[in-house]
């Protein structure tokens, strides 16, 4: 299937005086992907249309000798997505949606003495959205219109009370105009120990997430969904070695989480009712709904090596995300959560200029949905490993050229089932700096 974009982004900065400027920006997408068939053959000729503006105005000042940093600022971002079958004769659109979310936000970030800083804040969001799947036909049909607001507060405090140690905590509170108010606290501590070789860290953190508009009321959505909330710490080490030539990390995390958002996809036969259209009969593929509750943790290491002009860096993940509710879940990974993934890169810098590196993804299988019957196995996306390749050559200081080369084997492999990946896939460009 193909896929094609343009992009358009720009940011200007105007200086009023020292203590005052303004920042604007914006980002401008337009592009089409062709839209894999749902397992028909041969493949629809369905594609989409998406479009999206985004736009962000802010004043900065700094007041007080610069220990008060002020940022006021408004932005809005709007998608508009437009599904087309040509083989449907009398009506060809499937899909209309528009999304659009304007944001209002004050930051504060006061310095009180020498390793003390508390940052502070208030936003706004506002959401609106509306989406159909007219039928091919001249009948009429229903456009979903919603609407949400989220009000928030926040504050952290990082202090220093010696030297390289590094604690910092805050409070955010949220109030969703559907599900009330919430508060989440999150803090950390950082200690550099033996001129920086040795890096200790750990943090707590809680989590709130509301479902969004499409969760709660596309043509997949569930009106029932509850927030999730999560709760989850880590710990880790980083070692700095020969010079800092040899950096080795390891963190141990773990997570629970209530009321998981996830999408779950229906079987043909032994469907639940959430499997239907909501107050009808009518069959649909899929639906959005909550985890009771899921637990994860898992070991995350990763290292780094300069040898001469090469580079060397990798990482490895051992993850288990496990659904812990009653049921026909228990016990069972989380739907397109690799237990096992890793990544490595060997870079190169010849005495010329030229960059080249190698580089290799690798992910284990999963399994592509949470069982919605107890007859019907989910299925499972095949583990994968794709390598890559790269090159970069500045011209002149300001100007530099780049190539590189995706997935180089044309190896085939699916994150979501029936959703194809690219194959080979080969870019080359420049970046320029005025």
């Amino acid at each position: 299937d193909g896929y094609t974009n343009s992009t358009l982004n720009g940011r200007l900065g105007i200086a009023l005086s020292p203590a005052f400027s303004i920042d604007l920006r914006g980002y401008h997408a337009k592009g089409r992907a062709d839209i894999d068939s749902a397992g028909s053959v041969p493949d629809s000729p369905e594609y989409s249309l998406v479009e999206e503006w985004t736009g962000y105005a802010g004043l900065n000042a700094d007041l007080f000798n610069g220990a008060l940093h002020n940022r006021l600022g408004f932005s809005r971002s709007e998608t508009v997505r437009d599904n087309i079958n040509p083989l449907r004769m009398v009506r060809p659109q499937s899909f209309a949606a528009k999304g659009q979310t304007d944001r209002y936000e004050y930051q504060g970030t006061l310095g009180l003495t020498q390793g003390w800083t508390i940052v502070f804040g208030v936003e706004r969001e506002e959401q609106t959205m509306r989406s159909a799947s007219p039928p091919n036909s001249l009948a009429s049909y229903a456009t979903i219109r919603s609407s949400a607001d989220i009000d928030s507060q926040y504050a952290q405090v990082r202090i220093e009370p010696v030297v390289g140690l590094t604690l910092n905590g805050g409070l955010r509170h949220d109030r969703h105009s559907a599900f009330g108010g919430n508060m989440v606290f999150g803090g950390g501590a950082v200690w550099s120990l033996f001129n920086n070789r040795t890096i200790l860290r750990a943090s707590y953190g809680e989590g709130f997430k509301a479902p969004t508009l499409y969760q709660l009321h596309s043509e997949y959505g569930n009106s029932a969904l509850d927030p999730e909330k999560s709760r989850g710490w880590d710990v880790g080490v980083e070692q700095h070695l020969f010079d800092h030539k040899l950096i080795l990390s390891a963190t141990w995390f773990e997570r629970n989480t209530d009321n998981l958002i996830t999408y779950n996809g229906c079987a043909t036969s032994s469907r639940p009712p959430l499997c239907f259209a909501p107050g009808t009969t009518t069959p649909r593929a899929g639906y959005y709904a909550n985890i009771q509750r899921s637990e994860a943790h898992g070991l995350e290491m990763a290292g780094l090596a300069h040898i001469g002009r090469l580079t060397v860096d990798g990482n490895y993940s051992w993850i288990v995300a496990e659904d812990r509710s009653p049921g026909l879940n228990f016990g069972n990974q989380l739907a397109r959560r690799p237990r096992h993934a890793a990544n490595a890169t060997a870079s190169y810098a010849w005495p010329f200029g030229l960059t080249t590196a190698v580089a290799v993804r690798c992910s284990g299988k999963t399994i592509d949905t949470a069982r919605t019957s107890a007859t019907v196995t989910p299925f499972v996306n095949s583990a994968y490993t794709l390598v890559d390749l790269r090159a970069e050559m500045p011209v002149t200081p300001t100007l530099i050229l780049f190539a590189r080369a995706e997935n180089m084997f044309d190896d085939y492999y699916e994150t979501a089932r029936r959703y194809g990946q690219l194959g080979r896939s080969i870019y080359a460009g420049f970046r320029a700096r005025l």
